[in-house]
């Protein structure tokens, strides 16, 4: 019995002198795969911190590219994993068959969808009503998928063009106004917005300047 005492209490000194001479927490070097870090080292003690990046077409497990040594190891843990987009929201269009293919989101880097536009809207490359979608690092691409397309064959008291001419979402027209007519506010341009024409293809009457009488008093 004394033995055993003797031996408990020995173990019990050697951890308090253990602790006493300060065995500090370390973490070995992390490995990511898909991605690196700089600062390399043996060793890293307790609350260092690494900045990893990963390759192109991964991003962090969380939000931020920092994770911490601690007592448990590195937290948050370091990873890189696939980037991903979520369902894209096609404004003025729809997901192809969007019913069916809902549930495979968030979808990985690389996957294209086709989509169509409502009717006024087209693609921005093709110009046609429907085409591709590619999810990207970046995200989904086209940014904009429906862009607004405007014709132009009318001019309210003003020049017509000889045929109709179509426009993209964004860009301007010169437009000329039948002598005492112009567009609102002087404008000499049209431009081709989410919702149509702005200002529309319609030249209005000047007004008059007013008039003043002068009396003269003697």
């Amino acid at each position: 019995m004394p033995n055993m005492l003797l031996s408990l209490i020995s173990v019990i000194v050697t951890l308090w002198v253990s602790q006493a001479h300060g065995q500090e927490t370390t973490c070995d070097p992390p490995t990511i795969a898909h991605g690196l870090y700089t600062q390399n080292r043996t060793k890293y003690r307790l609350e260092d911190v690494i900045t990893y990046r990963c390759d192109n077409g991964f991003s962090p497990l969380t939000r931020r590219n920092e994770t911490r040594c601690t007592d448990g190891g590195w937290a948050p843990p370091p990873r890189c994993i696939l980037k991903s987009c979520e369902f894209p929201e096609i404004k003025h269009g729809v997901l192809y068959r969007e019913d069916v293919y809902r549930k495979h989101f968030p979808t990985p880097v690389g996957q294209w969808y086709y989509y169509a536009c409502e009717d006024y809207y087209v693609t921005p490359l093709t110009q046609l009503n429907w085409a591709t979608i590619t999810c990207t690092p970046e995200g989904w691409s086209p940014k904009v998928p429906c862009l607004r397309k405007c014709v132009f064959n009318y001019l309210e008291h003003g020049h017509s063009p000889p045929d109709g001419q179509t426009y993209l979402q964004g860009q301007s027209v010169s437009v000329t106004c039948h002598p005492d007519y112009s567009l609102p506010n002087q404008q000499t341009t049209m431009t081709c917005m989410e919702n149509g024409w702005s200002p529309p293809p319609k030249c209005i009457k000047k007004k008059a300047p007013p008039r003043y009488n002068l009396f003269m008093i003697f």
